[in-house]
């Protein structure tokens, strides 16, 4: 499965409204502009890393299922982080132009 920065964005945005959390309140949480976290939400900005493990921490949700909506089982935490890294680095490389 190849990521998707709308699939994420679509993904964010489902779950904050299932938890009952309105755009404002989670832009205060995450300490971003709701203009931000609406562009993250439609797909148009990337995101730091910093954002979605605070978002993850936000939402008890992991960054696996964050970034590529499965949860990936017996996996070491080595494993976990380079499978985050890489997809970062493929994402940050097709937004850089």
């Amino acid at each position: 499965m190849e990521f998707s920065e709308e699939v994420f964005g679509q993904r964010i945005r489902k779950l904050r409204q299932d938890m009952g959390i309105s755009m404002e309140n989670m832009a205060a949480k995450l300490d971003v502009t709701t203009n931000y976290l609406g562009k993250i939400e439609r797909g148009m900005r990337c995101p730091s890393l910093g954002f979605v493990i605070r978002l993850s921490r936000i939402l008890g949700i992991s960054t696996d299922y964050l970034l590529m909506g499965e949860q990936e089982e017996e996996k070491s935490i080595n494993e976990m982080a380079l499978t985050l890294a890489e997809q970062l680095v493929l994402f940050a490389a097709r937004n850089a132009e």
